[in-house]
């Protein structure tokens, strides 16, 4: 439905998401604000399908076109005081793998004779089971 007064409120943006029944609006002064939300929210505005439209204040957040938040913006906060980027570093471990720890970490019973391998594997499955 035709705005009754277009000339008073500017809409310079307008943000469909591609999913979602909304859209956000940035008006072109802060001082349309009002007359467009009492304009919307009257009860006499409806979209095609003949639905009634209402109109909402967004949260400062969610306006990326302001400058920084009080949070700062991801990029700030990845970033050390001289200016590197922070990056997740792997943990170091000073000393090198012993030969017997790799042999732990990909065959646990190596230690063990055959049989004895055998016989515990045989009473785990008999557990589980």
């Amino acid at each position: 439905r035709k705005l009754k007064d277009p000339e008073s409120i500017k809409v310079t943006k307008i943000k469909k998401p591609p999913v979602g029944n909304f859209a956000q609006l940035t008006l072109e002064t802060e001082a349309m604000v009002e007359p467009f939300m009492n304009l919307i929210n009257d009860g006499r505005v409806t979209n095609k399908k003949g639905k009634l439209l209402f109109a909402k204040r967004a949260d400062p957040k969610g306006d990326r076109d302001d400058a920084t938040n009080e949070e700062g913006s991801k990029r700030d906060r990845n970033e050390d005081d001289n200016g590197d980027l922070r990056k997740r570093r792997k943990k170091e471990s000073s000393l090198p793998k012993t030969s017997d720890e790799i042999r732990d970490a990909i065959t646990p019973l190596w230690k063990m004779p055959y049989e004895q391998q055998l016989q515990m594997k045989w009473r785990e499955m008999v557990k589980k089971c």
